[in-house]
């Protein structure tokens, strides 16, 4: 005979996995593609942090000659550029890798502005090889470059902070929190100094010397602010991996 059941008995629910265990768990292969995506971006920012190490040195000891010559600058310009586009196509592929995310992170459209700013960084890059602008405006186009750039990091860095708190991580998307908010401060303390050392409108002494130690302090600080974008890389990696 059937078994009877009672009508008064007390509902049975099903066992219920949050979606984020439910992940972690059983899409192995999404998560491995988000941690190669992850490994990738880091040997990103470390290269990174080497080519704006080694470009000022590069500058200073006229490795190339002396940079007032036309040909000089175009051969620096070069392979300082060839680099960066490598680099930029590293970050591109490991961004592309963690667009495997799950949908269930509200910040993966963060990815697709991420990628999408990422590429328009390197069509600049390699625009400026065709263009090969003047002087004044080449220093306008390595700053509107570089604020693109910025923009990219900092989309990458909202989407690490929508999986820290998917896998409820409040240490991790504190890290990354911290982190935007020292970039921004960093990069609008380097810019607005550069643009006062562009526009050459100081000219006293002193003043001078304050735009000078304004870029430098700018300059320490975007490589710091960089630091704290690969160790947040790389604390949500040991994350997803816990």
């Amino acid at each position: 005979m059937p078994e009877e059941t009672n009508p008064f008995a007390a509902p049975q629910t099903a066992d219920f996995t949050p979606p984020e265990v439910a992940w972690l768990q059983s899409s192995s292969k999404s998560l491995g593609s988000v941690k190669l995506g992850l490994t990738l971006v880091y040997t990103g920012i470390c290269c990174l942090l080497l080519w704006l190490m080694t470009v000022p040195v590069l500058v200073s000891s006229e490795a190339f000659g002396p940079v007032e010559d036309l040909l000089n600058q175009r051969a620096l310009l070069a392979v300082c550029g060839g680099v960066l586009v490598l680099i930029s196509l590293v970050f591109f592929a490991g961004e592309v890798l963690c667009h495997s995310a799950p949908t269930e992170i509200k910040g993966k459209p963060l990815v697709v502005a991420s990628i999408v700013l990422q590429g328009l960084t390197l069509v600049l890059v390699c625009a400026a090889f065709v263009v090969q602008p003047a002087e004044g405006t080449l220093f306008l186009w390595c700053l509107a470059t570089g604020l693109v750039a910025f923009a990219s990091l900092n989309c990458f860095v909202l989407f690490m902070y929508s999986v820290a708190r998917f896998i409820k991580r409040p240490d991790v998307s504190g890290r990354a929190v911290r982190t935007i908010v020292f970039g921004i401060a960093a990069i609008l303390v380097l810019y607005v100094s550069l643009a006062a050392a562009y526009t050459k409108r100081m000219n006293m002494e002193n003043v001078s010397a304050v735009v000078g130690w304004s870029i430098f302090i700018g300059a320490c600080a975007t490589l710091i602010g960089l630091v704290m974008y690969a160790n947040t890389v790389t604390y949500l990696r040991k994350a997803i991996s816990a």
